[in-house]
C-alpha cells in the first residue's frame, strides 16, 4: 500500500491521466458549493466535476447530488421530481379523482 491510512479520490475518466487527491482518514472532504457536472448512466450517474449539486433541466431547481434520483441518459438531463421528468416527455399526469 503506498500511502496507509489515506483516502484516495480520483477525479476524470482516464485514471492515468486524472487527478489523485489523498485524504488522511481524519480530514474532511472540502463542500463543494458549486454545479456538478455529470454523466447520466443507466441506474446510476458518473461526476465528471465535483459539485454539491445539478439543475433540473425543467424547473432550474438545484437538485442535490445525494437526492438525485430521476434522469434521461439519452437526453443527459437530471429532473427534480417524476413530474417534471413527465412534463419533460410531454406526458400530461391525470390529477387524482378526475
Amino acid at each position: 500500500m503506498e500511502n496507509p491510512g489515506k483516502l484516495r479520490y480520483i477525479f476524470g475518466d482516464d485514471p492515468a491521466q486524472s487527478r489523485v487527491d489523498e485524504m488522511n482518514r481524519f480530514e474532511r472532504r472540502p463542500i463543494a458549493s458549486d454545479e456538478a457536472e455529470v454523466e447520466y448512466l443507466n441506474g446510476e450517474f458518473r461526476v465528471l466535476r465535483p459539485g454539491a449539486f445539478v439543475r433540473c433541466a425543467v424547473t432550474g431547481a438545484p437538485i442535490k447530488l445525494e437526492d438525485l434520483r430521476y434522469w434521461n441518459v439519452d437526453l443527459q438531463e437530471p429532473y427534480a421530481s417524476p413530474r417534471a421528468k413527465l412534463q419533460r416527455l410531454g406526458i400530461k399526469m391525470s390529477s387524482p379523482g378526475g
